[in-house]
């Protein structure tokens, strides 16, 4: 039996949570164990350390093959390995700047809220210059026009960004929508270059964003945990449950799922996350636009809570993937658990 003694980051909880021991097979000579409990190693003005002490104690007699047992005993004193400071604390902002697609609205807007709350100078990007422009002013960051399947536009917004202050975070959000079956009622083909354009919005687009934000974030000095930055994207519960009609978009997101485990790979080295959020029915100007009883009808088909979910629940994820070092390569569903008919 091995015996541990623990603290686990967490503040008051970290001490109770920190109690373990391990059984291993008496073959393997492991008898008995002592357990301990230290103490939460914190600065007074610093996060929370990780103090592992493992203690293992061997009670192991002279091997009989003739029984198939040991006989006797001989104690040995326990070993005891060095302390591993582990440091833990959510990502701070405050000093960096952090850039956003898609902010002059819906939950790219809410993302740039919640990003400048927590202290950083947001790069506002996106297509509607007049909107971003609003959203930045008040927020008191920049505003960066720039449309992502274009590299010279998006290019330019992460310079500003850079310029402003190092990038910590980008989230990702612009995308398009768009409806069409692989054959239409008359029979004929879904039209290819449609295809195209939502592919190289909604993949592409998330492509250039990465690689851009990937590139800023590099020269980064890493903080405690080794970090120097963090990436979330957005799919859809349509890359999972894609509708009729949906055969573009689920294809577009599902590329950016798939690239979402492969991007936090590639960029472990560089100590930048990537993580990727699928949203359900979110109630964004887009739905915005349907008549208020087919908006309340689709509420309806949600399995709890009824009803859609709102672009700052959306912000309030990204903000806990940014602010939590441990997550990294998930693709996290936001959807209060519906699963998508097929019409």
């Amino acid at each position: 039996m091995v015996a541990t003694k623990g603290i686990l980051s967490g503040g008051v909880q970290g001490a109770q949570a920190a109690e373990r021991s391990l059984q291993h097979d008496e073959l393997l000579g492991f008898t008995r164990a002592r357990r301990t409990l230290g103490k939460v190693n914190r600065d007074h003005d610093g996060p929370a350390h990780l103090g592992l002490t493992v203690q293992v104690h061997l009670d192991v007699g002279p091997y009989d093959a003739t029984t198939n047992h040991r006989t006797g005993r001989t104690d040995e004193p326990a070993r005891s390995f060095p302390t591993l400071p582990v440091t833990s604390g959510a990502m701070s902002l405050q000093g960096f700047s952090a850039l956003v697609t898609g902010a002059a609205s819906g939950m790219g807007e809410a993302a740039a809220r919640r990003l400048a709350a927590e202290g950083a100078h947001v790069v506002i990007v996106d297509r509607d210059a007049a909107k971003g422009e609003a959203v930045a002013k008040e927020l008191g960051g920049t505003a960066a026009e720039a449309d992502v399947v274009d590299e010279a536009s998006m290019r330019a917004a992460f310079d500003a960004a850079k310029e402003v202050a190092p990038l910590r975070a980008c989230i990702h959000c612009a995308g398009v929508g768009w409806v069409e079956r692989t054959i239409n009622r008359d029979g004929s083909p879904h039209m290819l270059d449609t295809f195209r354009k939502i592919l190289d919005i909604n993949l592409i687009g998330t492509f250039n964003a990465v690689r851009f934000a990937a590139s800023a974030m590099n020269g980064n000095e890493a903080d405690d945990n080794g970090q120097r930055g963090v990436i979330v994207n957005t799919a859809s519960v349509a890359a999972f449950d894609g509708q009729i009609g949906q055969l573009a978009y689920s294809a577009s997101k599902g590329g950016v799922v798939s690239m979402t485990l492969t991007a936090a790979r590639d960029l472990s080295a560089a100590g930048i996350r990537v993580c990727t959020i699928a949203p359900g029915l979110v109630d964004t100007p887009l739905l915005g636009m349907l008549p208020d009883d087919a908006r309340a009808e689709l509420g309806r088909s949600v399995l709890f809570p009824k009803r859609l979910g709102t672009a700052d629940e959306f912000a309030s994820l990204a903000m806990e993937i940014v602010r939590n070092p441990y997550l990294n390569g998930e693709v996290i569903r936001l959807d209060a658990g519906i699963r998508m008919p097929p019409k």
